[in-house]
């Protein structure tokens, strides 16, 4: 306010790293909260949420020593502070424990399989689906139907198609995201609430806007993840050499004042290599991703066709799934698995309703609530993005007269030895 004084604050969510749910690269864990549970809640409370230990988990078997690290003081430490931040936010015990259940729940849906025939099926009366229902306040067999079969009515029709086990793996591990990132929403939603200022004047107020993120991301598995996140960057290293090089030196110049020749990069061909329409990577994934008979491969070869002269995209020969973006920071190469499947990140309407319909209060809220999922999701129609809200991306940019801001950079590089930190 006028006397300098902190009145409020808002949280915007900028990247998810929800694909972590489900799957983690090799050295990598899940979100920490799930190792935090098994360090510091009671052993009533597990069971109670029919938790075993970590490792008997798929979402967190491939961390080799999950259940080292949820005995280690570390981890036991971080549920406590973990704890500490839900009483600042005056988060009540009962409301931290239904997060922790839902948290469960998302476990718990991660541990079923549908056998290994041509089409998907698991039993109603499967123990394991008998406890993640009850978690996540669903009935079991309208579960396990949800997952293995698609009903749709066309013409006044029922139309009901089963799922082979990939498929029905897939819409699994499409639930526990969205499950994650609307309870992540909900989560940031809640603490804004307490944040939220009471001043009568806060449209007169100056703002101070931090963002928060991870610089360039090269491992030696680069997705989609990494992607998106280094998209971020490209974005935000062009907004700030804007700010700090060229508008400063349009602006001295109109005083009369004389500079110094300065050269930067400019990594605008870059930012117009993933953005530009109809013909960019973004546009040619979103296409692909609508298209029925669209796969990784043929997104790969939209590349290859459109860009192979591009100064600013590398063509890797011989039979790999990979291209490569020469990025201002460097090159990266990226594997085109499961990139359509990561965009599409879609949900499929009979999980959708099973979900708005439990009897579980705070999950029912999670999907009735249209805000929390739109800010999990792309705002742009139907070209879907998994991690990257374009609407936050232009609110972290600023409107109006940018020589009226100042910025300060700060973003230390990734390491490819990170331990669950996810970006969310």
């Amino acid at each position: 306010n006028q006397h300098g004084y902190v009145v409020g604050a808002s949280i915007n969510q900028y990247l998810l790293e929800k694909s972590r749910v489900g799957r983690q690269a090799g050295g990598e864990r899940n979100f920490h909260v799930f190792y935090y549970m098994f360090a510091g809640l009671p052993e009533n409370m597990l069971g109670k949420f029919h938790l075993k230990t970590p490792s008997r988990h798929r979402y967190l078997a491939s961390d080799a020593d999950a259940d080292a690290y949820c005995r280690s003081e570390e981890c036991l430490e971080g549920f406590q502070s973990m704890r500490d931040c839900m009483n600042t936010v005056e988060m009540s015990v009962d409301h931290a424990m239904e997060v922790f259940q839902v948290l469960a729940g998302i476990l718990l849906i991660g541990d079923l399989e549908f056998g290994d025939s041509d089409t998907a099926f698991i039993s109603p009366s499967n123990v394991r689906a008998v406890d993640a229902a009850k978690a996540l306040g669903l009935d079991a067999p309208a579960l396990c139907r949800a997952l293995t079969v698609s009903t749709n009515i066309t013409r006044g029709e029922i139309i009901t198609i089963s799922y082979p086990p990939e498929k029905a793996a897939d819409c699994r591990d499409a639930t526990a995201k969205a499950i994650y990132g609307r309870l992540f929403n909900f989560i940031v939603s809640f603490i804004n609430g307490v944040l939220a200022s009471e001043h009568p004047s806060v449209a007169k107020c100056t703002r101070i806007g931090v963002l928060d993120i991870f610089g360039f991301e090269n491992f030696e598995h680069n997705s989609f993840e990494q992607f998106c996140i280094n998209l971020a960057n490209e974005e935000l290293q062009h907004l700030f050499g804007e700010c700090v090089f060229q508008m400063e030196k349009e602006e001295l110049k109109k005083e009369g004042v004389r500079t110094a020749n300065i050269d930067y990069k400019d990594n605008l061909s870059i930012l117009q290599l993933f953005l530009n329409k109809p013909i960019g990577m973004l546009s040619l994934l979103d296409e692909q991703s609508l298209f029925p008979k669209g796969s990784d491969q043929s997104f790969l070869g939209k590349l290859n066709d459109n860009f192979t002269k591009h100064q600013d995209f590398g063509v890797v020969k011989g039979r790999s799934q990979s291209f490569v973006v020469k990025h201002y920071a460097g090159k990266v190469s990226y594997h085109v698995d499961d990139f359509l499947d990561k965009n599409r990140d879609t949900l499929s309407e009979n999980i959708l309703e099973l979900l708005k319909a439990s009897h579980f209060a705070l999950l029912k809220t999670l999907f009735m609530d249209e805000a929390l999922g739109q800010a999990s999701t792309l705002v742009r129609k139907r070209e879907v993005s998994l991690h990257l809200n374009r609407k936050h991306s232009t609110r972290v940019q600023g409107g109006g007269n940018r020589r009226n801001k100042a910025y300060v950079h700060n973003a230390p590089a990734s390491s490819s030895s990170g331990g669950g930190g996810g970006g969310g």
